[in-house]
């Protein structure tokens, strides 16, 4: 099985998804946002209908208790959603509102923006939508090589580094 196979990344290939350019105030206070708040990172899901058990989906989340922030990204970035978080163990807690935002998308944010504290993770997951997208790429090397993205990023966001 090639990469190309994969159901799930066949949107990579259609098409590049135009994102519009940031504002030089709005990319800075998004830089800002998503160094403090927010996670760069590569999900591995398992499934048992793929042969090799498992793909990778890469993403960005943003955090907040604040829904009219999560709303303004939304709005400005135009692309992604916003979830509601509450704790049924902690009631007492607010609710967490998540920006979620992945794929080609992603990688036309990213590629607009550089970033302090999670520079090396940008260019890591950069790096991994690159690998997902390209058609006829050798699967083995490909694979091998998101593991190694995964591992590293999965590194670099732990607490206390």
């Amino acid at each position: 099985m090639k990469l190309s196979d994969l159901h799930l990344f066949k949107w990579f290939r259609r098409r590049i998804i135009p994102i519009r350019r940031l504002t030089e105030h709005e990319k800075g206070w998004f830089e800002g946002y998503l160094d403090a708040d927010g996670s760069l990172t590569i999900i591995k899901v398992r499934r048992a209908k793929i042969p090799r058990g498992y793909y990778y989906v890469p993403h960005m989340v943003l955090y907040s208790t604040n829904k009219e922030a999560m709303e303004k990204v939304r709005n400005f970035i135009q692309y992604g959603y916003v979830v509601r978080v509450e704790y049924k163990k902690r009631p007492e807690c607010k609710p967490l509102y998540r920006y979620y935002l992945s794929g080609a998308k992603l990688k036309k944010l990213l590629e607009q923006m550089t970033l302090i504290i999670k520079e090396k993770q940008r260019v890591l997951l950069i790096e991994a939508i690159d690998l997902l997208a390209k058609k006829g790429a050798d699967e083995e090397l490909a694979y091998k090589r998101l593991d190694e993205i995964c591992a590293e990023i999965r590194r670099l966001n732990k607490k206390g580094r």
